[in-house]
């Protein structure tokens, strides 16, 4: 069945477009006017970059003092566990407890410092490659 354009225009005019008809890169929909040239459309792009780069740049100064109070936060716990520990012990304190809770407090501290690092400055360069 071969449809003239006349007849093609009529049923797609018939049809309500749905969300599925946004272009997901714009946010415009499909029958308004889009970029008019490629360098429009360079610039929409450009800008939604510039968004994204601005949104991560202020959730990195959130996330940096989440996950700091949070390090602090086990790292004091695990002094008040230690000390209550020394506490109740007396003198009885075996040096091998304080020296292992030394090496985990730095261990750990060293870790959470590390997982801060790569997720707040990934490294773009090597994702590229």
């Amino acid at each position: 069945m071969d449809f003239d354009t006349s007849t093609i225009d009529n049923l797609v005019a018939d049809v309500a477009r749905e969300v599925d008809s946004v272009d997901l890169v714009t946010g415009q929909r499909a029958d308004s006017i889009g970029p008019s040239s490629m360098e429009d459309y360079d610039n929409q792009l450009l800008l939604a970059e510039l968004a994204r780069l601005n949104q991560q740049s202020k959730l990195r100064s959130k996330f940096f003092w989440v996950a700091s109070s949070l390090a602090s936060f086990v790292i004091l716990a695990s002094t008040a566990g230690v000390g209550l520990y020394v506490i109740l012990a007396g003198a009885d304190t075996e040096p091998a407890v304080l020296i292992t809770w030394m090496t985990a407090v730095v261990v750990e501290l060293l870790g959470i410092l590390k997982i801060i690092a790569v997720y707040l400055y990934p490294n773009d360069a090597a994702k590229k490659d």
